[in-house]
């Protein structure tokens, strides 16, 4: 799961590491670098699938690179490694972890806990 950093530590001058908050860093297949940080909280690694776990829940890209994500985003890697796997697996049970969204104050959201109760954990991480 995501942290978000603190904000005086963002820029967009490339002084650190590429940071993706959410899912509005998405392109068709990957992240658009427009954000760094020099303070990062929490990592996901060069082909680790990035999956938006608020609204919109379920929306995905692969990193490109080593890099910081905030509280909009997890990272998720299936134990072998395989990005294409991974991708694949949470490409088809997206529609049961929107499902089991649940409604926050604003928008859905998925929790640590919510993601680690759904199916699909036995097979990833």
């Amino acid at each position: 799961m995501g942290q978000s950093p603190p904000g005086s530590s963002y820029n967009e001058y490339f002084n650190g590491v590429p940071f993706y908050q959410g899912s509005a860093d998405f392109g068709q297949w990957y992240p658009t670098e427009r954000i760094y940080c020099t303070a990062p909280t929490r990592f996901a690694n060069k082909g680790d699938v990035l999956f938006s776990v608020r609204a919109p829940v379920g929306d995905m890209n692969i990193a490109l690179s080593d890099c910081a994500i905030g509280r909009g985003l997890c990272c998720i890697r299936h134990k072998s490694g395989s990005t294409a796997l991974t991708y694949l697996y949470l490409t088809n049970t997206k529609s049961v972890m929107e499902h089991n969204a649940g409604e926050g104050a604003v928008f859905k959201s998925l929790s640590k806990k919510q993601l680690t109760m759904l199916q699909l954990f036995p097979f990833l991480m």
